[in-house]
This record gives C-alpha cells, sequence and structure tokens, in this order.
C-alpha cells in the first residue's frame, strides 16, 4: 500500500490536495503579468528569478463564481514541479500536510452524480484536473491532478491561438472577441497593497546563485510547546490521532507507549523530554507523526501540523547560544518561517530536527529486563 504526502490548500471555500513531492516552493501572491494569448484560467506570468513561470487560476478553470483579479494580499502561489517545467497555482490558503493512501482515494464519482452535471460543467469535467477524491476527518477532499490540468489548458491555449491566426474569416465560423481591454492586476487593490504585491514581484526576480537554488529541502512544519520545528519530508509517512496508547513498562518516560495502527504496533514517543522541554503529562496532544528512519518506525507527538515548506540549504543558520544546550545535539540549525496561518507574524525562527538521530539513541531502546 502506498502512503503519500498531500499539501492540503484551501480556495474559494473549498478544500483540495496536492502530491507533496511536487511542491517546489511556496510564497505570498506577487504581482502578475498578464497573457493575452492563453487559456482564460492561466492568468499570469511573473519572473521567478530569471525564469517565467505561469500562474493558474482553478476557479476560472472550474467555472466557479470568482472574478477574475479579485485576489487579496493573503493568496498564495505553490510551485510545482512537473517533469523539467514548472507551474504556479494561485490558492487562498495553504493548510497542513496529510498523509493519504493510494486505496483510499475514490478515482470516480457515481453515475447517478455525473448525469445531473449542469450541461456547462460536463464540458469541462474535473477529469482534468482532479485525479479523485479522498476523506480526511469527516471532510471531502478533492485531489488535483496538476500534470492533466496543464495539458489541458496548453490545448486550450494552442486552440485560442490558431482561432486568432485565422480570424481573417468569417466571424460565424471563427468567433473571435474583438476590442478585447488589456487586464489589469488586481483593480480593486489599495494603493498600499499594488505596493505590496510590487515588491513581491521585485523579491521574486532577483536572481540566486545556482547553488543556492540546488538541493532544496522538503520540511514539514510542526508545533511543539509553541515552538516551531522542521522536519525531512521523506522520513515521515502519515499523520494520525492518538488513540488507545497501551503503556510500556521499564521504559524511560519520553516512550509513551504502544499504539495499533491499522494492525501495525507503533511506538509512541515524546521528543519533548529529549529536547529539553515541558512534555504532556496530561495527555492533551492529539497528533501523532508516524515517521520511518530504516528499520526503525515511531509516531512522535505534536501539538500541531502547520505545512510543508522547502529551504535552501543556504538558509540554515547555526544554533543560537541562548537555545537550550539540551537542544544542540538534535538539532541541525535554524531558519526562518513565516506562519501563513498567522499573517501578523511574518517571520518565525523555526529550529530543524535531527529527528533520525533523536530515533537510533539508546535511551529510546526499550529495556525489558529492569
Amino acid at each position: 500500500m502506498e502512503i503519500k504526502p498531500y499539501l492540503m490548500f484551501k480556495l474559494g471555500g473549498l478544500t483540495y490536495g496536492v502530491d507533496g513531492l511536487l511542491v517546489q516552493e511556496i510564497f505570498s501572491l506577487p504581482e502578475l503579468n498578464p497573457i493575452v494569448e492563453a487559456a482564460p484560467e492561466l492568468v499570469g506570468i511573473l519572473n521567478l528569478r530569471s525564469e517565467f513561470l505561469s500562474i493558474i487560476d482553478l476557479n476560472i478553470h472550474f467555472g466557479l463564481e470568482n472574478a477574475a483579479n479579485s485576489y487579496v494580499i493573503d493568496d498564495v502561489i505553490i510551485v510545482l514541479r512537473l517533469g523539467e517545467e514548472k507551474l504556479g497555482i494561485l490558492v487562498n490558503e495553504v493548510c497542513e500536510v496529510q498523509m493519504i493512501a493510494t486505496e483510499d482515494i475514490t478515482r470516480n464519482l457515481p453515475y447517478s452524480v455525473m448525469v445531473n452535471l449542469p450541461p456547462q460543467s460536463r464540458s469541462r469535467t474535473h477529469d482534468h484536473a482532479i485525479a479523485g477524491y479522498a476523506e480526511i476527518e469527516d471532510q471531502i477532499i478533492m485531489i488535483l491532478a496538476p500534470e492533466s490540468l496543464r495539458d489541458k489548458i496548453i490545448s486550450d491555449s494552442s486552440a485560442l491561438i490558431s482561432d486568432s491566426k485565422n480570424d481573417h474569416r468569417d466571424d460565424h465560423d471563427y468567433p473571435v472577441t474583438r476590442n478585447r481591454k488589456i487586464p489589469v492586476f488586481c483593480p480593486d487593490s489599495t494603493p498600499q497593497e499594488r505596493q505590496i504585491f510590487r515588491e513581491r514581484a521585485d523579491n521574486l526576480r532577483r536572481k540566486t546563485e545556482k547553488d543556492e537554488l540546488s538541493g532544496l529541502m522538503s520540511l514539514v512544519v510542526i508545533g511543539l510547546n509553541g515552538e516551531y520545528f522542521g522536519v525531512n519530508l521523506p522520513i515521515i509517512r502519515e499523520f494520525t490521532d492518538i488513540h488507545n496508547v497501551t503503556p510500556i513498562p521499564c521504559t524511560p518516560p519520553h516512550i509513551v507507549g504502544n499504539m495499533n495502527l491499522r494492525g501495525e504496533i507503533v511506538t509512541l514517543v515524546d521528543i519533548r523530554g529529549i529536547l529539553g522541554l515541558p512534555m504532556d503529562i496530561n495527555g492533551s496532544s492529539k497528533k501523532a507523526a508516524i515517521v520511518q528512519v530504516g528499520e526503525v518506525v515511531a509516531g512522535i507527538i505534536v501539538n500541531d501540523i502547520f505545512d510543508v515548506t522547502y529551504l535552501n540549504p543556504s538558509a540554515i543558520k547555526p544554533v543560537p547560544a541562548a537555545v537550550h544546550s539540551t537542544q544542540d545535539e538534535y538539532l541541525r540549525g535554524t531558519a526562518i518561517y513565516r506562519d501563513r496561518q498567522n499573517p501578523e507574524a511574518q517571520n518565525r525562527m523555526m529550529s530543524l530536527l535531527d529527528l533520525e538521530k533523536i530515533l537510533v539513541q539508546e535511551t529510546l531502546v526499550v529495556n525489558e529486563e529492569i
């Protein structure tokens, strides 16, 4: 059974998921340049460090009621890597990362639902952009198929260009919209907001040295006791609710107990004790990250799961001297993280956990002879 990380995001009040391993980076919405000969959902391009990036508005693709250019300062761009190309999708909010098994994704809706769709919806079926549907915590999530979305938009744009080249023919055969106005990016935004959009675009345009762009680290940002920690995404199998924990005798305090995870016995670890942070003695934490390092599988208790981020190694700084000395051994360094769920707190200090080192230390071995 294959389990993959999916980045959850919201758009137009709906929740979507996209393969987390395709995500290259995430940043706040900058000013976009309009494209004249392109599919309507391709709302603009931007210069991302000397590389043009196309931006897609899924609301327009699905024909939902969301006027073009009615974007706000808190909107976000998710950059996806599709083979040798990159594609940006415009979303309202980035949520947490969820681990979803392939068998839990339903590929098709019931036929009775599809036949009741209005004609305009059937002409632009979700098969072009939705790979399937999954249920997470009683909520239906639409799983995005970005490769199909890209191919459909390329096809639509090519047809539009072909039609425009033949606009000298009879209008009844080749209907072309004439006297079109060049769209203005966010025409209803305030001067202050337009300045912010423009500054963001300027910052993204700046070219970074080649070695700084290579080897991006994929991290899941978690919260422990109000502090932010980054964990390597590849070692995380899934996030799950904590339930029915069985205590284990003859173990140190940070070994919480065993939990049955779909037939697999997983040991829960409260790493706060190892990091010198106050432990969850009341059992108020309800979530765990299931991680695997080699042959070792464990559940790491967490307070919060924020999102997935991609970090240049050059952005990692040494651990400040003020940090608890007991943490130093298990931290790779620190980096700046912007908490998108709390816009008022623009920057946070995030510590990069060396979970691999924590999980193989001797204090995690159960001593049954004591």
